[in-house]
């Protein structure tokens, strides 16, 4: 907590030259010397608060105490960045003003034993007088002065009484450093409002006799001779700065040079000369001659008008893609179609992707093999946690650090106007008091909108129908009118095979180059690869393999390092030897109960992870024909157990179920794992099933698995994530899987990955279901 300014009666002294700061005013300053620096550095440490004074000689370097004036300012020190020749560029705030009664000098550091000096209050009638004074004079100056900043005028406005106003101005006003030290130490307010209304009058009268002077040479001369006399009056004056060490007018004239260069639209060209041409008349000390140099090298810092060639060679981009990612299909033939497109029609509305996946199946790493494959440039922007529109749109340049939006970043990385920019993460983003960045990526990722795409830090329309932005997402969590702007590419989970191919031609590779391996010195079987991907992994992509893989390369080094000698050939890692790389296994082959029995039934579920097995219990128990069920269950679960109840009673005379089984006694349903919560209609013909088991006393078959919502009716609707479902039921031992018959469609994308491997029973109503439920 930092101390109280009243308790501090000694602090370091900052010498300044030429610069008097008055409370309340903000200004940068350059500190060079080692005793600036180390009171710098051990305000920074502390509380923030230095002792500014101004030296009565500016060209001296070593300051005695002799050499400062006896009033000074407190300050708050801001921000402090640390310039490339040791130097610091300070950003300080008055605070008070301070009597200084003694100054020590030493090697390191000038010290001051001071007094805060508060001004004396004076009445209201005055002080209302004083202010409404000063105000009248002071707009008279503005209305004559070419040379004051806005910001000056807004701080004015919100000046909380007539000593901060007069402060103020006698900051901003063009006075000699010994008339503001005067103002400074004038601690009564009546008579520094007098002083200031003096040099007012006197800058006001200055004003109207340079008037009058240019008035008459106006009148002698021709516009010729103006306009000669006027470049010469400007070119004396930037010599006469250049000589002084003021770049300002040298600069200006660069970024003219540089926004005539680029073919701008004529409005954007019109308003950065504008924004060039203030720099001519501000001080390059100002804080707003920053924000235009930093809005300037932004604006001018985007690839205006330059592409990336786009490969054109459609064979070679269908190798890259081959090479780099083993399956996806569709993913392929789509981004094979686009660029096909692209080198058609000159114009063209580039397809706005969304890769949608589990985690770990490459959805990212994809992405920058479509650009490779493209030959566009590559930008990731992670949008995960994000919850600031601004983000996206941009901060408007009148706040403090304002900067453009990750769009318009991306493209000033990728140095191209036509690069593939990657929103990774979209269904991770969040809202809240600062906005909805799903709603400003709408106009983003609309082909009819974004080829006028306004910034709020640029400030004006930016074509981004040239980019090609693909998002990822684990799920299809996304605001409506935001999914409907994408087209939809859905990565399902790896299967088994797959898995292998991949470890062998990509992951084994990766993992011996990251460990400082060679192919001899270590080898994996391909058994061993197996019995990983099986027993030590379950997981819908291969991040987790990637790892396993990984941690077998890094005990191998740590072999080699031990045995202190090069192996003469290469150790070959079989299935026998996992127990003494990757110790026991944590998942069981079979994860199916190893008997059939009542009233236990496999069913499937879909996570973000990929599909996994979902055990149902029932249990028939003496009671009053209640319905109960456990297990963290949602409410879709829940009218699930209830729909599945009633069409059970409703074919119990077919099954030979006598009635008092459904008034006399009471059904549980039970799902273990009761502490993750578990939710969906598609476990309704596992319930279905298990509920007739208990009822008729019928084992259901332990190797088979099913998935399907069940209606009133006893019909049996598609389901989602079957891909993922089925590799579940293969992982954990099932031999059948029961599915919908309105999911035969999606079979066709991976039948060849699961024949040989599970009987897969397609089926319309719950009667079908119970053909193949139960043991014979």
């Amino acid at each position: 907590m930092m101390a109280s300014l009243d308790d501090v009666k000694k602090r370091r002294v900052v010498a300044v030259r030429e610069v008097v700061i008055f409370p309340g005013t903000v200004i940068p300053l350059y500190v060079g010397r080692k005793p600036s620096l180390a009171a710098i550095e051990e305000a920074l440490s502390d509380d923030g608060i230095v002792l500014c004074v101004t030296q009565k000689d500016p060209e001296k370097e070593e300051v005695s105490a002799r050499d400062l004036y006896r009033y000074g300012t407190l300050v708050k020190v801001l921000q402090a960045v640390q310039m490339p020749d040791g130097s610091l560029k300070v950003l300080v705030e008055g605070v008070a003003r301070a009597s200084i009664t003694k100054l020590e000098k030493t090697k390191d550091a000038v010290t001051a034993h001071y007094k805060e000096v508060v001004a004396p209050k004076v009445s209201g009638s005055l002080s209302e007088t004083l202010l409404r004074v000063l105000q009248d004079k002071f707009s008279d100056y503005l209305k004559t002065s070419e040379h004051t900043m806005m910001d000056i005028v807004t701080q004015m406005a919100t000046s909380a009484g007539v000593s901060d106003y007069a402060d103020l101005i006698a900051a901003h006003l063009p006075l000699k450093t010994k008339i503001k030290q005067n103002i400074l130490e004038t601690v009564d307010i009546e008579a520094r409002v007098k002083m200031i209304l003096v040099a007012l009058e006197q800058e006001l009268n200055w004003q109207d006799k340079e008037k009058e002077m240019l008035e008459k040479v106006r009148d002698e001369i021709n516009e010729d001779q103006q306009s000669y006399f006027i470049r010469k009056k400007m070119k004396v004056y930037e010599e006469e700065l250049k000589k002084m060490g003021d770049d300002s007018i040298s600069d200006a004239a660069s970024y003219d040079d540089k926004i005539k260069k680029l073919k701008l639209p004529k409005e954007l060209e019109q308003k950065l000369l504008h924004e060039s041409g203030k720099l001519k008349f501000m001080p390059d000390m100002s804080a707003e001659s920053t924000v235009v140099r930093n809005y300037l090298d932004t604006v001018l810092g985007l690839p205006w008008g330059k592409a990336s060639k786009i490969n054109s060679d459609l064979d070679l981009a269908a190798k890259l893609l081959e090479d780099n990612h083993y399956g996806l299909k569709k993913v392929k033939e789509r981004i094979l179609e686009a660029l096909a497109v692209s080198l058609r029609v000159k114009k063209v509305k580039a397809p706005i992707l969304c890769l949608m996946g589990p985690p770990g199946v490459g959805k990212t790493s994809l992405g920058r093999s479509i650009a490779e494959a493209m030959g566009r440039p590559f930008v990731r922007v992670a949008l995960g946690g994000v919850r600031d529109e601004s983000e996206i749109r941009g901060h408007r340049r009148t706040y403090v650090g304002a900067m453009p939006g990750q769009i318009i970043r991306a493209l000033t990385r990728s140095k191209s106007m036509n690069p593939l920019i990657m929103l990774d993460e979209v269904d991770k983003m969040g809202m809240d008091f600062r906005g909805d960045p799903a709603s400003a990526l709408l106009e983003v990722l609309d082909p009819e909108q974004n080829d006028k795409f306004v910034d709020h830090y640029v400030e004006s329309e930016v074509d981004l129908s040239g980019v090609l932005f693909i998002t990822t997402a684990n799920t299809m969590d996304v605001p409506p009118a935001l999914l409907d702007r994408m087209e939809m590419i859905e990565l399902s989970g790896y299967t088994e095979d797959e898995k292998m191919h991949i470890a062998k031609e990509h992951l084994m590779s990766k993992c011996l180059k990251e460990n400082g391996l060679t192919k001899k010195e270590l080898s994996v079987g391909q058994d061993a690869i197996q019995e990983i991907i099986q027993s030590y992994t379950r997981e819908a992509g291969v991040r987790e393999l990637d790892r396993h893989i990984s941690k077998v390369c890094r005990k191998v080094v740590k072999e080699i390092h031990v045995a202190k000698r090069k192996p003469t050939k290469a150790k070959v890692i079989q299935k026998k030897d996992l127990q003494k790389y990757l110790e026991s296994a944590p998942y069981e082959l079979l994860d199916v109960a190893k008997e059939s029995r009542v009233g236990i039934v496999n069913g499937l579920a879909w996570t973000p992870s990929g599909g996994e097995l979902l055990n149902i219990e029932a249990l028939l128990i003496p009671g009053k024909g209640e319905l109960v069920y456990t297990g963290s269950l949602g409410e879709v679960m829940q009218e699930s157990i209830r729909a599945a109840h009633t069409v059970v009673r409703s074919v119990a005379s077919r099954h030979k179920i006598k009635d008092d089984v459904f008034t006399d006694k009471d059904f549980h349903i039970h799902v273990p794992e009761g502490a993750t919560p578990k939710d969906g209609p598609s476990a309704g013909i596992g319930m279905a099933t298990a509920i007739l088991s208990v009822a008729t006393r019928r084992k259901v078959k332990n190797k088979l698995a099913m998935t399907g919502e069940l209606t009133l009716r006893g019909d049996v609707l598609p389901i989602g994530g079957l891909k993922e479902k089925i590799l579940a039921a293969i992982r954990s031992g099932a031999d059948e899987v029961v599915i919908p018959k309105g999911n035969k469609k999606d079979l066709k994308d991976f039948q060849k990955d699961i024949e040989g491997k599970i009987q897969v029973h397609l089926v319309a109503t719950v009667t079908d279901v119970f053909k193949h439920a139960f043991v014979e």
